[in-house]
Parts: structure tokens; C-alpha cells; sequence
């Protein structure tokens, strides 16, 4: 739509919209026992409001959630399509490189995940186990965006609470099997994890590896579980992914924030 000088812009309450998109997100729930991510909804109905400028907002959530009507049969195909660009980092790549564009391009340790677990615990601060498996996250996928490689080759996988490495677990009992942490309750289903004195190994780690890690320590080091974690889940590796699939280390490039790097 254009005027005279040019075209017509119609602005909307950010607040409203995310509320048009909570009723359309909770009537897909309702329906179907599952439903699209918040942001892919609110992003579907900016989109749907775009080409009909002179609809009136309040009866928006009813025109999209009532079956049948011409206009829900318009924007189900928008939300179909509000998802659809969001696998285009994974789509793009060989079928022959799936395996290490998830790694990292290296293969998977448990002894690099141990020892980059081992680094967060003595370096950082009141290192829980779901804030370590974010710092873990942000390390590998830093370490990626600078040098071309993760540290462990970890797999990533996208699970409710955010991106999680997925032998995380094991290599924890591992390190506390070997004495070098121990893993103390610490309240409702929270674990301290804490390095003991048995700490030091050499050439566990290179000096550009801990580089990575410290930065990400120094960034997010000091944020509680639940900060980190809601940050987590602004990302583009987390919000352009699905439930139980595989991050792709190439997001590591979109995250909100990221070092510099000289040109």
C-alpha cells in the first residue's frame, strides 16, 4: 500500500503482537498437543498483518484460530512457511560432511569435553551443571567461530533447556569416577560440580583453546543458570532448530555476541 509520498507504514505494539501469537501458539497446542516456537508464530503474524493492513487487530487471534475461515487458511501456510528458512545452514551442506559440520570438523572426545568441564570448574564461579553445560555450549561453538574447529567434537542437541553436548553426562561421571571433580547436591535437582586438587594435566588443552574459553567465562562466567540459559535460547543455533535435532557449529557465526577477530 502507498501514499503520495510514498509507502504507508503502520506500526503495531510489539506487546500486542506477541499476545495475538500466544493465543494463535496456545490454540495449536490445544488442537494438536504440540505447536510452534513463540518466535515463529510472532514472526508469521507480523507477516500476515503486513498484507492485510486494514484488518482490525483485536479480531486478529480469532480470524486465525477459527477453522475453516479463508483468512486462518491463509496464515496457516504463512506459519508453515516461518520455519521453513531456518535449516538452511544444515540443508546446505554435503551429505559426506553431516558428520563433522555437527562436530565441529573434528571427532568426538570425551577426554577434550572432561578437560574443558574441568577448566570451567576451577576458572569460573558457582558452576552448576546446567550453567556448565551452556558454558560448554558457547566454548565449543566460540572455539568454532575463531579457529574453524570445536575443542571436544561434541554433538549439540537442541532439548528444552537449551543446547546441550550430547555425552555431557558421562563425561562428568568420568571425572568424578577419576577423582578430579566432585559433583555435590546443591538444592532442588542442582549439582555443584567442584574441581579437587587433583586438578592439573598437561597439553590437555591448547593456549588458543583456553583463549576461547576464558573469553566465554569472562562474557557469561557470571550469570546465573537461568540467565544463561534464557540467553541460550535467543540464539539462532537454538531458535532455528527443533526439539532433539543437532546444532550445527556454523551458528556459532549469529550469536548475539562474539569476540573480535582481526581482519
Amino acid at each position: 500500500m502507498e501514499t503520495i509520498n510514498g509507502p504507508l507504514k503502520i506500526e503495531i505494539d510489539p506487546r500486542t503482537i506477541e499476545r495475538i501469537a500466544k493465543s494463535v501458539q496456545k490454540f495449536h497446542v490445544d488442537e494438536s498437543g504440540s505447536g510452534y516456537p513463540l518466535w515463529a508464530v510472532v514472526r508469521a503474524v507480523r507477516s500476515w498483518l503486513a498484507l492485510r493492513a486494514d484488518t482490525y487487530v483485536d479480531e486478529v487471534a480469532e480470524l486465525l484460530t477459527t477453522p475453516g475461515k479463508s483468512e486462518s487458511i491463509a496464515f496457516e501456510s504463512i506459519l508453515a512457511n516461518s520455519t521453513s528458512d531456518v535449516q538452511i545452514i544444515a540443508d546446505e551442506v554435503d551429505d559426506s560432511l553431516a558428520e563433522t559440520v555437527f562436530t565441529g570438523f573434528r571427532p568426538f572426545s570425551s577426554e577434550r569435553l572432561g578437560a574443558m568441564a574441568l577448566y570451567i570448574a576451577e576458572k569460573g564461579r558457582d558452576i552448576y551443571k546446567t550453567k556448565l553445560n551452556k558454558l560448554l555450549f558457547y566454548s565449543d561453538f566460540v572455539n568454532f567461530y575463531l579457529h574453524g574447529r570445536s575443542i571436544s567434537g561434541s554433538r549439540y542437541i537442541h532439548v528444552p533447556f537449551g543446547p546441550v553436548p550430547e555425552h555431557y553426562g558421562e563425561a562428568l561421571e568420568q571425572l568424578a569416577t577419576a577423582g578430579r571433580v566432585q559433583l555435590l547436591p546443591a538444592g532442588h535437582q542442582s549439582v555443584l560440580v567442584k574441581p579437587t586438587a587433583s586438578l592439573a594435566k598437561e597439553d590437555e588443552l591448547t593456549s588458543d583453546e583456553k583463549a576461547a574459553i576464558d573469553w566465554v567465562l569472562e562474557t557469561y562466567g557470571k550469570l546465573s543458570a537461568s540467565e544463561i540459559s534464557e540467553l541460550s535460547h535467543r540464539e539462532k543455533a537454538y531458535r532455528f532448530t527443533r526439539p532433539g535435532e543437532q546444532i550445527a557449529y556454523r551458528y556459532a557465526a549469529f550469536f548475539e555476541t562474539l569476540p573480535h577477530t582481526e581482519n
